[in-house]
């Protein structure tokens, strides 16, 4: 039987003898009643310091093995919330070693596996997933042009303290995407200040700041307004597409007519898909500005905003849409699940 335990040095002694009578090592460690391996590193031990003694040691054995930090992980895949004090005591359930908080967090550390935001995607059905997939599938052989030729909008509610904390868990950097490290969240209520804007390729055109929600009345008036001037400001105005999501507001009637009346060709949106929307992340480059800004009322977070919108660079806006067939291709092969984006 294979010993587990260190040899004694009498067992050491013994091997050096029975090896010295001409014994194979397999012999040997069958005579003792350990491993080849333990042979052979005995051997060669005393051949190179001439001694059956153990060496110096510096510092202490290591509390876990290879195996105990497989469990640990393994203990972080099931419950990526658990804190360092409920793994260690978790831990010591499960193979009987006391480690502490911090020798848990270490370990983890190691592993790359650190306190870090919990990815908010929206949450998706299999009929979600399922339209996403048709949807992506008609687009998955339009060239980059076709997409520099669409007005994308989306609106944003902001606060005057907009920062705030997102739930963290335990992950690499690797797992950001995976289903057990993201919090599905659903839309919220309006913020203090909202806005309406619309981009394309060449850069983002005309917004609006509002309060409150938008109903259909006040949206076909931004649409009047903003949408059409912008239309005006493109290139090829005659075949732009209008992208907007399937908010209550831009789903009525009388949106649907507004479109009909003034020749608007709209694009069909898939619910629940704002990861297929580049100017999504037009918002969070405004909010990663915004957080520089200590902003103490709504009249300077007006202001603020309408400055940064007006000087977005256009090479952001060329990055966003040059995104899209990225975006798409990401879809189909996650079959109509989240993207990265």
């Amino acid at each position: 039987m294979v010993k587990t335990r260190e040899l004694t040095e009498f067992e050491r002694i013994e091997i050096i003898r029975l090896s010295g009578t001409g014994l194979s090592q397999r012999k040997v460690a069958e005579m003792i009643g350990c491993g080849q391996n333990t042979v052979k590193t005995t051997l060669q031990r005393y051949k190179e310091h001439q001694t059956v003694k153990n060496l110096h040691r510096t510092g202490r054995n290591p509390i876990s093995n290879k195996r105990d930090k497989r469990n640990l992980i393994s203990m972080v895949k099931k419950d990526r919330r658990l804190t360092a004090a409920q793994l260690a005591l978790d831990w010591c359930l499960s193979n009987g070693k006391q480690a502490s908080p911090s020798h848990v967090q270490k370990v983890l550390q190691q592993h790359n596996y650190m306190w870090r935001p919990a990815c908010k995607k929206p949450r998706l059905t299999e009929k979600h997933k399922k339209t996403r997939l048709e949807f992506a599938n008609k687009l998955k052989d339009w060239p980059k042009e076709r997409y520099r030729n669409i007005l994308w909008s989306d609106e944003m509610n902001v606060e005057v303290d907009m920062r705030k904390k997102g739930i963290k868990l335990r992950r690499t950097t690797d797992e950001k995407f995976n289903p057990d490290c993201i919090v599905e969240r659903t839309k919220q209520g309006s913020g203090s200040i909202g806005i309406w804007a619309c981009m394309s390729y060449d850069g983002v055109k005309l917004f609006k700041l509002f309060n409150g929600r938008l109903n259909a009345q006040a949206y076909q008036e931004i649409l009047e307004n903003y949408l059409m001037p912008s239309i005006d400001l493109m290139d090829d105005k005659d075949n732009v597409i209008f992208q907007q999501d399937n908010a209550p507001c831009h789903t009525a009637h009388k949106i649907r007519d507004f479109f009909i009346e003034n020749n608007i060709n709209t694009m069909r949106w898939p619910p629940n898909s704002p990861d297929l929307n580049c100017i999504e992340n037009l918002w969070s480059w405004l909010d990663h500005h915004l957080s520089k800004i200590q902003i103490r009322g709504l009249d300077q977070l007006q202001e603020e905003i309408h400055k940064l919108l007006s000087n977005v660079p256009v090479q952001i806006c060329n990055n966003l849409v040059d995104s899209m067939q990225t975006r798409i291709n990401e879809c189909r092969r996650n079959k109509g699940g989240i993207t990265r984006y």
